[in-house]
């Protein structure tokens, strides 16, 4: 088992450790990674055309013996994807400390980019630690380029985590975690039992809906404290809102309108030759764009302004 410590910040610095030290980062690796599956977590993958030495992934991978492997490469190749062009550290990223833990074939990188959640010299883990999940970013390799895990829920562009450090890319594309989404959501497997059990679960699964149907990502924190927030929920914590069978399920995404059509378009056949599209039906339902007069037996279609000239000129309406 390796263990290394560097400060990133303008250079590198590696940190030495004793024993007092050594036992504090095993813990704080243990707290923030332990034995489960994260609800935070998306699954990477090193595609073919990235696997040689400018992955350090790689070169890790193929080195023998694996404690002997120069675990500054990391460090370096953190502190170059940290850095613009010119030369000069990219300010909308913040400094940190990278902890490395090395046994056998498998690797797990943490960057701590708070240090009031550690004490700076020991790494003792304080109180208040687990509160706020966007100060650290995680990567776990088990020796395998096909499924590597990532939680990094930091809103820098373009992730620069595991794609400009790890060269690494997403397994799950969008258009397959909206329709994972999506069918979770309806065969109510999103949520765990605990949650499916409320008396308020048809509410929750609403909300859930429409966040879905008016978000452009996904992020299962986000729609965490939005249950929260419309008292739906008594609790943050995502082990206890989430199902295990959501772990196939990336915690954020863009969300593709194109499988929201695929699961939600309706045609409805009103006479022989008339039928009324939607790409959405219970977006339509919930906007109320459609009443039925039951006098008459006649839909009352509400047209937004935007469109009304022209659907008027098609039907020849004067307005």
């Amino acid at each position: 088992m390796t263990i290394k410590v560097y400060s990133i910040d303008e250079v590198i610095e590696e940190r030495t450790l004793d024993d007092e030290k050594i036992k504090n980062i095993q813990k704080l690796f243990k707290f923030l990674i332990g034995e489960q599956q994260s609800h935070l977590s998306v699954k990477c993958i090193l595609p073919p055309e990235k696997q040689n030495n400018t992955s350090v992934l790689f070169e890790f991978k193929n080195h023998r013996p694996k404690d002997s492997f120069d675990f500054k490469k990391f460090a370096n190749k953190l502190l170059s994807a940290e850095t613009n062009e010119d030369g000069k550290r990219n300010n909308t990223i913040r400094t940190g400390i990278l902890f490395i833990e090395q046994i056998g074939s498998r690797i797990k990188l943490i960057k701590l980019e708070s240090t009031k959640a550690i004490d700076p010299e020991t790494f003792a883990i304080r109180q208040d630690l687990g509160l706020d999940n966007s100060y650290y970013k995680i990567c776990i390799f088990e020796n395998n380029f096909n499924d590597i895990t990532i939680i990094d829920k930091s809103n820098t562009a373009a992730k620069f985590w595991y794609n400009k450090f790890l060269d690494l890319k997403l397994f799950r594309d969008s258009d397959t975690n909206t329709d994972t989404l999506i069918r979770f959501v309806k065969n109510n497997s999103l949520f765990s039992e605990k949650v499916i059990n409320q008396i308020n679960y048809e509410e929750i699964k609403e909300l859930s809906l429409e966040y879905i149907f008016e978000s452009i990502s996904f992020d299962k924190v986000a729609l965490t404290n939005k249950l929260v927030q419309n008292n739906l929920l008594d609790t943050n914590d995502e082990s206890e809102i989430f199902s295990e069978r959501s772990l196939d399920l990336d915690s954020e995404f863009d969300i593709s309108k194109k499988m929201i059509v695929k699961h939600f378009k309706k045609s409805l056949q009103i006479s022989d030759i008339t039928s009324i599209y939607t790409d959405n039906i219970i977006e339509m339902k919930d906007r109320q764009e459609v009443e039925y007069n039951r006098n008459t037996g006649k839909l009352e279609l509400d047209i937004q302004a935007r469109y009304r000239s022209q659907v008027l000129q098609n039907l020849g309406i004067d307005e």
